[in-house]
């Protein structure tokens, strides 16, 4: 692991979560991020407990239960450390 990247390590499938979370806006309702997290083997009750609330909690969004994405430049770092991150559409690719 690179000295400038800050912990908890996610590992590679808790990075692809965190890719997707990012590509949806850094919030999205529990369910489907309980259901993204099965697809990938992962707990999101774990994840949370894991990661901390400063990096990524639940919230209440109009009476809905949300999982926002707190700190972006900790999922930015460890979605590039493993490769997982996923360009905006218009980004360029190199080829």
């Amino acid at each position: 692991m690179p000295d400038q990247i800050s912990p908890p390590d996610p590992g590679y499938e808790g990075s692809r979560f965190l890719a997707w979370l990012s590509k949806h806006g850094g919030i999205q309702n529990l369910k489907s991020c309980k259901s993204k997290c099965e697809q990938l083997g992962l707990n999101i009750d774990t994840i949370l407990r894991e990661w901390g609330t400063e990096r990524i909690r639940i919230n209440l969004s109009r009476g809905e239960k949300v999982v926002v994405l707190v700190d972006k430049v900790w999922a930015g770092q460890w979605t590039r450390y493993y490769d997982t991150f996923i360009p905006h559409h218009r980004h360029w690719k190199r080829i």
